[in-house]
């Protein structure tokens, strides 16, 4: 196997499997205990999802006894309470309090501002600040939905004096999975996939990524256009596997 494919099987690809694995224990534990039949698919992330219904509290309950890692959990909530309108923003704080001690949750305009015994952190919709109907929706809910790897080469050429930083964010339950994003000259972290704008600081403190390889954007199409067998249009992944292969 292909060095750089073998160390995308050994994260990103053991995160998928060891996520379905004990989802699925967590799925057959709440049928078994209501008589219900539940059924996971691939479409959608049915155990995030049932967080938003009268089965919460028991699921809240198994994903501690499945040793759930806070920061994933917290990034999920707040990536979707950014991305998506479905649910109730009160019901984002309330399962955020669940997972961390919440001090206080002002929203201020278009500004949030969240206070936790993890710290604070400030942020705010990376859609807010752009005046496009069309990219917008692919963002949310078109072609681009949840790529963010892909988005970076999409968008790096509207920020030629930021870097663009891969990293491996903590997984649900261990490990952990690729995440791409840019880094600022004023030192804010835009994550366009999840529709974010986060200082880097307290994006840091908060979801504790792994830093892989961070780099000028500038340097994006020389960098991918050097790596010589090309797989995929996620580009920023490719890099950063790329990185790893060499190191």
């Amino acid at each position: 196997m292909e060095l750089r494919e073998q160390i995308f099987q050994n994260t990103e690809q053991k995160f998928i499997e060891l996520n379905t694995k004990i989802d699925q224990l967590l799925i057959k534990e709440l049928c078994q205990k209501y008589g219900i039949k539940l059924n996971l698919d691939e479409k959608y992330d049915n155990v995030m999802d049932l967080l938003f219904t009268p089965l919460r509290d028991d699921v809240i309950e198994l994903l501690y006894k499945h040793s759930c890692q806070q920061p994933e959990m917290l990034f999920g909530f707040i990536t979707n309470l950014l991305s998506h309108i479905e649910y109730d923003e009160g019901m984002y704080i309330y399962l955020i309090s669940k997972f961390a001690k919440l001090y206080s949750y002002k929203k201020i305009g278009k500004k949030y501002d969240l206070n936790t015994d993890l710290g604070r952190l400030k942020f705010e919709k990376f859609t807010d600040c752009i005046d496009n109907e069309e990219i917008i929706e692919k963002i949310t809910q078109g072609e681009y939905k949840n790529k963010c790897h892909t988005l970076i080469g999409v968008f790096h050429e509207e920020f030629p004096n930021a870097k663009v930083v891969t990293s491996l964010l903590p997984g649900r339950y261990k490990g952990g999975y690729f995440h791409s994003y840019f880094w600022t000259r004023k030192d804010f972290v835009i994550d366009i996939s999840n529709n974010g704008i986060f200082k880097k600081d307290e994006f840091d403190n908060y979801f504790k990524p792994q830093e892989i390889i961070t780099y000028p954007t500038k340097e994006f199409i020389d960098r991918y256009e050097s790596i010589e067998e090309k797989s995929t249009d996620a580009k920023a992944l490719q890099i950063a596997l790329e990185h790893m292969k060499k190191r």
